[in-house]
């Protein structure tokens, strides 16, 4: 019997169970109706529901589904336009990994996620683990609903590809290992809503046009895992990213000569500043505060390679520009009890107006009393 139920109000209820496999298993058995909802909730990660618990590889069942639908066969649901979520490392060892991750960008009605890792940056285009995508996938208009895509440069070939289709990218991380500088801004060139870009391993040789398409919606830039370290290459690029609200480097370090631009730009609207294991020149760091504080949230940084008198200098700049931080990160390869106590005593006018301060491996939360900071300070020397 059909239930008088609308289908929005059994998506939301059946919505608290998303993470309950067994019962929307149990739900799809109800009734007909009722499984032509839920099975869009179990089939839009499927590909992660059923991997097995030890590895990365799907199961064998819910393959075989896919299977069945790429021979043609009939089923009771579209089960492949449901998927919400790609991620090619569910496939890669399967022997018919590439055809089924084929079949599923292009019949994917809802795709919104999509993830396409290499085997090996090192051994170059893997012939059994890398897929090469074909041009079958541009006549599935839905793609364009995409708004998260990761992705390496590795194969240029699908940087082309899904700059014909996917232009509605709202988070792109891109891998950069063979520098295909020209695929890589096309990419990023077509994008209409592009808020958060990330870039790994090696900085892309674009020029600073590229980013001034996206003036008004690139908000966060994040650099990861620096491997390019005897490259120099300009921040000075960062200058088109008129609304930043978040700059990040993670394991990046930035050198003298890439920075001497970098330190003079003024982000507006920059909350968060992170050097998350990450060394910058003194005076950079100094100068993108000084000018850049007013606003600022978050502040982090390593402050061990700077001398007592440039971590004072640097203390008064905090202090004066950012008289809006809340969060404040110091951070240490190595210990210096000593210099990070002399930095800690400068700091205390602002430390009493934070919500989050952290050192070492000690966190301290609002209201901060600086002498219990300073205290564990003294016992740690």
């Amino acid at each position: 019997m059909k239930s008088n139920v609308p289908v929005e109000i059994l998506q939301n209820i059946f919505e608290n169970y998303k993470d309950d496999i067994k019962t929307l298993h149990s739900i799809l058995l109800v009734s007909r109706y009722w499984a032509r909802v839920v099975v869009m909730i179990l089939w839009r990660y499927s590909l992660e529901f059923a991997r097995t618990f030890t590895s990365n590889c799907v199961s064998k069942k819910l393959l075989d589904v896919y299977r069945r639908y790429i021979n043609s066969e009939e089923l009771l649901f579209d089960y492949p336009s449901f998927l919400k979520r790609l991620d090619w490392k569910y496939l890669k060892y399967e022997h018919d990994g590439k055809q089924i991750f084929q079949m599923l960008l292009q019949s994917s009605k809802y795709l919104s996620y999509l993830t396409i890792d290499l085997y090996n940056e090192n051994i170059g285009i893997y012939e059994n683990f890398d897929i090469i995508l074909n041009e079958e996938i541009l006549h599935n208009s839905s793609l364009k609903k995409i708004k998260f895509l990761k992705i390496s440069d590795l194969i240029p070939e699908n940087l082309e590809i899904l700059s014909k289709i996917c232009d509605y990218i709202e988070t792109l991380i891109i891998e950069c290992v063979r520098q295909n500088q020209k695929e890589i801004s096309k990419l990023i060139q077509v994008q209409h809503n592009l808020k958060n870009l990330i870039i790994t391993s090696s900085f892309p040789s674009f020029d600073k046009s590229l980013l001034k398409s996206h003036p008004l919606s690139l908000t966060n830039i994040k650099f990861v895992n620096r491997n390019d370290n005897y490259t120099i290459h300009s921040l000075d690029i960062l200058q088109a990213c008129t609304r930043l609200e978040s700059l990040e480097f993670d394991k990046w370090d930035i050198y003298a000569g890439e920075c001497q631009e970098f330190s003079k730009i003024h982000f507006p609207n920059l909350k968060s500043l992170k050097f998350e294991y990450s060394v910058i020149p003194f005076t950079a760091l100094k100068g993108i505060i000084k000018i850049n504080g007013s606003n600022l949230k978050e502040l982090r940084f390593i402050y061990e390679n700077y001398e007592r008198s440039e971590l004072e200098l640097l203390s008064i700049t905090i202090i004066q520009s950012c008289k809006q931080l809340s969060s404040l990160t110091l951070q240490v390869y190595q210990d210096n009890t000593h210099k990070y106590r002399d930095f800690i005593v400068h700091l205390g006018v602002i430390l009493q107006r934070l919500k989050y301060f952290r050192f070492k491996d000690y966190i301290f939360e609002s209201p901060i009393n600086t002498d219990n900071v300073l205290n564990i300070v003294k016992r740690l020397i």
